[in-house]
């Protein structure tokens, strides 16, 4: 059997650095690692590509701690920033996060401890997102600085702080999604889609649309709570179609955070004052659609899409999961009128 090379071995290379980093004087670290960034990069997009997800699992966490030790070394490094970021925020959507899930159903006390733990993994990408953000300036924070402010920084930030943006404000509301009873987390509800917005008018392929698919998640909730069925809809769509029906997650997250949470809701009012209009929502029949989306994830070949191996896997599991609760469907218009969300749980 032939030996796989070095650099498809993300915790090699992670360990030579290391090495690398004790041997050489304190004035060559930051030098070092520097020097290392686009190899790091490539070895984590490696590590997301994996064919088995356990392995992924198991060398993650290892990977991350390395990082973060090197960013204990160059505190200001963005190439590290946005790695962690990334890292951390894909290990806890696709395994922390999905395991809190699964335990919702049959073990509400470790359901609890997953979410905590989730919501803190979550957290700390948002707070290292801000750091990344003061990489380029921008210095602020989504629960006390006013929106005025926030607006006016991000209108200073260029294609570079993309990731900065995204990561930031996926942090921020994958926080708040797991943190609902947290005050200091609401603060930031208003402000989150402003970094997303910004992110994607300035790249919105970044990273597989995730800006994009962010705002879609933003808008997929309850209306009285900022929600908006249409504007979802349209993101998730333009995510789908900018990345070719590939990027399997996002077909799983519009089946559940749209046609789940949409599902009794026919109308939406949109504008304000005398320019309102009622806006029908389609198509009327949300369970066709969800059972259609989660059908065409598990048809979908892996080897199609090799460098999404990973998260088309978990997005085929999270399908399966999904597809067993379609009879739950309420299929029925919301006793509360148009554009209102019957109150039918999620999934």
């Amino acid at each position: 059997m032939h030996s796989k090379p070095a650099l498809r071995s993300p915790l090699l290379f992670a360990g030579l650095l290391v090495i690398a980093m004790i041997t050489t004087s304190c004035n060559l670290t930051r030098y070092v690692i520097r020097k290392s960034g686009p190899v790091l990069d490539k070895s984590v997009s490696v590590l997301f590509s994996y064919k088995d997800p356990e392995m992924a699992r198991q060398a993650t966490p290892a990977l991350l701690v390395v990082l973060e030790g090197l960013l204990a070394s160059d505190p200001e490094n963005p190439t590290l920033l946005r790695l962690l970021c990334r890292g951390l925020y894909e290990y806890t959507f696709g395994f922390l996060q999905a395991d809190y899930e699964r335990a919702r159903e049959t073990d509400p006390e470790a359901a609890e401890r997953l979410r905590r733990r989730a919501r803190m993994q979550y957290v700390k990408v948002y707070e290292l997102g801000l750091r990344l953000l003061r990489t380029h300036g921008a210095r602020f924070t989504l629960q006390l600085t006013k929106k005025a402010e926030v607006k006016r920084q991000l209108a200073k930030l260029d294609k570079r702080a993309v990731p900065a943006l995204t990561w930031t404000a996926l942090g921020a509301g994958s926080a708040l999604l797991l943190g609902i009873d947290q005050p200091w987390l609401l603060q930031m509800i208003g402000k989150i889609p402003l970094l997303l917005e910004r992110a994607v008018a300035l790249n919105p392929r970044y990273a597989n649309a995730l800006p994009v698919g962010g705002l879609a998640l933003y808008y997929g909730r309850d209306l009285m709570t900022g929600g908006s069925a249409i504007k979802s809809q349209n993101y998730f769509t333009q995510a789908i179609r900018l990345t070719r029906r590939r990027h399997l997650l996002y077909l799983v997250l519009y089946a559940r955070y749209w046609a789940w949470q949409f599902q009794s809701v026919e109308f939406e009012r949109v504008g304000r004052g005398t320019s309102a209009r009622t806006v029908p929502i389609r198509p009327k029949n949300k369970r066709a659609l969800f059972v259609a989306l989660l059908q065409e994830v598990l048809r979908f070949r892996l080897q199609d899409a090799p460098l999404l191996r990973l998260p088309n896997t978990l997005a085929q599991r999270m399908a399966r999961q999904l597809l067993r609760r379609k009879d739950d469907f309420l299929g029925q218009q919301s006793p509360r009128g148009p554009g209102r969300v019957a109150r039918g749980g999620t999934p």
